[in-house]
């Protein structure tokens, strides 16, 4: 099914895998979505989790698809189009180079589980920050309830400068790269899940990762799931 990249309400650029890689296969499986296609898959076996509980620890995950955020997601500023936002995304994509290898690791985020780089990497850094500041032209100013929403949980002198210029707090220096795997969770149940995962991401985690695309997703408005619309090879120089 072709889908019109007019039809969303709002596009973000994340890096979601490709979708016959293990780390997809992996990662569309545990939250029981593919985003590119929309099909609802079946949820690994975790040590005998119930289904119902697996979907209760990833309904926000779910909705979003799996995927680590470049540029949060943004309603296009009326002065462009979906069309222009394509060719950016394209022309940034044919000039940015792959990041170096790295592994991944299980980590706890707060109270949530991602997948993460074991160490911070310039270059990861390098196409987030490019991501953020150079398609910010196409990002509508968010509104003020939105930006209060974000400043509830409590945000540094940074991150609401942040704010108020990107529209997002956690971006550039605050920008930490992961794989989000559950929601927000109280600890028990974080207890129960890490070293599951940790098991079932074992070779995974033994894999070199290279983040090597970006891809662009939609949000269809009133909770529906995020679709990936299209992705973009990163030069690889």
């Amino acid at each position: 099914m072709t889908v019109a990249f007019e039809e969303f309400e709002r596009y973000a650029i994340y890096y979601a895998p490709a979708s016959e890689s293990p780390l997809a296969l992996f990662g569309n499986a545990w939250l029981g979505r593919d985003p590119a296609n929309g099909l609802i898959l079946p949820r690994p076996d975790l040590g005998g989790l119930a289904l119902q509980h697996i979907k209760n620890y990833t309904r926000s995950p779910t909705r979003y698809g799996f995927h680590g955020t470049l540029k949060p997601p943004f309603a296009l500023t009326p002065e462009k189009e979906v069309g222009e936002l394509d060719q950016a995304i394209t022309e940034l994509a044919a000039r940015m180079p792959r990041s170096n290898p790295l592994r991944l690791m299980v980590k706890r985020i707060g109270s949530f589980l991602a997948l993460c780089p074991e160490r911070e990497e310039a270059s990861v850094s390098v196409i987030a920050a490019s991501c953020v500041q150079e398609l910010d032209q196409f990002r509508k100013p968010a509104r003020e309830e939105e930006l209060n929403r974000r400043r509830a949980r409590g945000l540094s002198d940074q991150q609401e400068l942040y704010l108020q210029k990107w529209g997002y707090p956690y971006v550039l220096d605050e920008f930490r790269f992961h794989l989000t795997l559950t929601d927000g969770l109280e600890t028990n149940i974080l207890d129960l899940l890490e070293p599951r995962l940790l098991e079932a991401t074992q070779t995974l985690r033994q894999t070199p990762f290279v983040l090597d695309r970006l891809c662009l997703f939609g949000d269809p408005g009133a909770g529906a799931p995020f679709r990936l619309l299209k992705s973009y090879d990163l030069c690889g120089e």
